[in-house]
């Protein structure tokens, strides 16, 4: 990886910076929640278990883990599709997978038998868990994504999806 210069100055686009400022926010309070799961937590009996008091945070800690670097990933994938449009100027590709994170998102944040079943796991006790709220506001992320895909529709770049 490595660091690419401000490709807005030389491709007057769409300013997300307000909505990236935001989902930076997002993905360090899912970091946050991430590190209850590891030393940073205290009580560890050894560098290779989870805390002793775990119990209080999950029912199922390798799952959350999981559902917790999913949500985290998705990010970096916007973060690419930005910029890849940028240099195009056509934005259909970054509303399409917009809208396939928001899905997802909405999927995790209630009960689904099906997603339960394919994933062979609960997304929604992880996001759904007293605990873990606390960190971690699906909802909040879902309306920086709207707030992105509205900016595109607004400014009329690349087509509108249904």
């Amino acid at each position: 990886m490595e660091f690419k210069p401000d490709l807005a100055a030389s491709n007057p686009s769409i300013d997300f910076t307000n909505e990236l400022a935001q989902l930076l926010l997002f993905t360090g309070e899912v970091g946050v929640a991430i590190q209850q799961f590891s030393a940073y937590r205290g009580n560890l009996n050894n560098n290779f278990s989870f805390p002793s008091d775990i119990e209080e945070i999950s029912q199922q800690p390798a799952l959350d883990l999981m559902f917790l670097s999913d949500v985290i990933s998705k990010v970096s994938g916007i973060n690419r599709l930005i910029r890849g449009c940028i240099e195009i100027n056509n934005y259909k590709e970054l509303i399409n997978y917009l809208n396939k994170t928001i899905e997802l998102y909405k999927a995790y944040s209630r009960p689904n038998e099906q997603l339960k079943e394919a994933l062979k796991g609960d997304p929604y006790k992880t996001f759904s868990n007293t605990y873990l709220k606390g960190f971690v506001d699906l909802d909040f992320a879902i309306s920086i994504l709207e707030a992105i895909i509205s900016k595109c529709e607004q400014n009329n770049v690349g087509a509108k999806t249904a």
